[in-house]
Parts: C-alpha cells; structure tokens; sequence
C-alpha cells in the first residue's frame, strides 16, 4: 500500500450555518466519489473554526463515535443524556459513543478552533449499546 499526501489544496472545504463555522476536511463520507472517502473505520476528519460564534443545532447520531479537540477557544455541547449545555476550552476532550442513539447541540465560541475524528468501533455492536458521552479536562 501506497501513502498519499493530501496537501490543504486538495482537501475538502465545508461549512455550516451560512459559512459562520468553516471546516477543513482530509476524509469526509461522502456518496460523490470524487471526493476523498473514508480509511478503514475513520470516515470523518476535519478541522473547524468559527471567526463568530455559531450553533449547529441539536442533531442526532447513532452507532459511531465523535472525538472532538478544543484546540483553541472554548466550545459548548448539549446532549439528549445530560440535558444541559457543558463547556469545554482550549485542551478539553470530548467522546461521544453515540451507540442507540443521541442528539446533540454544539457551539463554537468566536475565535475557537476544534479537530474532530468520527470513527464506527463496529457498527453491529455499537447500534445495542447505550450512548454515553465523556469530557476529559485539559488539566
């Protein structure tokens, strides 16, 4: 097996809520298969920023698992478990195991940077599984 470099160039360029959260994207599921797909069990990496402060609304997710790095700022996360907004700031980690299911909300205060890998463990056993969610302090 080869080992291809993907320059930011050929990266892909996305975003949300009008352009107000940029992101950068390495591997991104995507059906368009001209675009760069997944790699083994990671299917999303991306990188994220916001120059204002922006929430993607409350969405659900089931089966894979969300790794998130505050990389600069500070970040907020609601979820249908814990029932309130937490934040989380520049060195926090959050892990999402999304299992049978969960919806959540987050949002990226102005000026705030995160990486995010999303990766399936093993979809045939995490569909039966509870979905936890988990903060590791920078501290």
């Amino acid at each position: 097996m080869s080992v291809q470099i993907y320059p930011v160039a050929k990266q892909i360029a996305g975003g949300f809520n009008d352009g107000e959260i940029v992101e950068n994207k390495p591997i991104q599921f995507s059906p368009d298969k001209s675009k760069l797909q997944p790699y083994s069990n990671i299917f999303y990496w991306a990188h994220a920023w916001a120059d204002v402060t922006s929430t993607i609304g409350l969405h659900p997710h089931k089966a894979f698992e969300i790794m998130s790095f505050v990389l600069k700022g500070q970040i907020e996360h609601y979820d249908t478990k814990n029932k309130k907004w937490i934040p989380l700031k520049e060195g926090d980690v959050q892990i999402i195991r999304a299992g049978n299911g969960i919806s959540h909300a987050e949002k990226i205060i102005e000026g705030s940077h995160i990486f995010q890998i999303w990766l399936d463990p093993d979809i045939s056993k995490s569909l039966s599984q509870p979905a936890t969610y988990d903060d590791y302090k920078s501290e």
